[in-house]
């Protein structure tokens, strides 16, 4: 059985629900994508921020320091490029809104181990293209129709080398049988 976490896409990009539209229609450009997942916001408590000594920035030429987040990226929502050109482009707003205005915010996850088949069964029956992908409630993916496309693929590709295995076990056994050599 394919897995949901063998198929998913691991980097999603994600938004805060207090982001500008704006910037979110900016993230869509720069990153040939049409669908974000919005998180929750993470509180201060949660971020660690590395402290960078005097003997690193002048000997290392380190500047920036590395910021930590410690805690689990809930989603909580999801916002597409059809939300926006919804909400924006066809009621002719201004670009003032903010996420947690338009996305959906009623969406349903799936489980990393769950199976190809019950997600194509899902997204069928609810007649979507992707779900975030969750592993105890922390996000870790998303599946789209193409990952699953390409998820069949590989089970394609699987049966058919089993399928030629099994077509030269019994090529070989027609042989032995021939020959008498059993």
């Amino acid at each position: 059985m394919i897995t949901i976490g063998e198929i998913m896409t691991e980097n999603v990009i994600t938004v805060f629900d207090d982001q500008k539209i704006s910037d979110v229609i900016r993230i869509f450009l720069e990153n040939k994508i049409n669908c974000v997942i919005v998180i929750e916001k993470v509180e201060d408590e949660n971020i660690t921020v590395e402290k960078i000594s005097w003997f690193d920035r002048i000997f290392k030429g380190k500047r920036v320091p590395k910021v930590t987040i410690n805690a689990p990226k809930k989603p909580i929502g999801i916002l597409s490029l059809f939300d926006v050109i919804a909400n924006v482009v066809a009621k002719d707003n201004d670009g003032d809104l903010i996420v947690k205005d338009i996305m959906t915010k009623d969406i349903v996850t799936i489980d990393k181990d769950s199976s190809v088949i019950s997600a194509l069964n899902y997204l069928n029956k609810n007649g979507l293209s992707r779900i975030p992908v969750v592993e105890q409630d922390k996000l870790v993916g998303i599946v789209t129709q193409t990952n699953i496309l390409k998820g069949a693929f590989k089970l394609y590709e699987m049966l058919e080398t089993e399928i030629n295995n099994i077509t030269l076990d019994i090529e070989q056994y027609r042989t032995l049988v021939a020959t008498g050599d059993e």
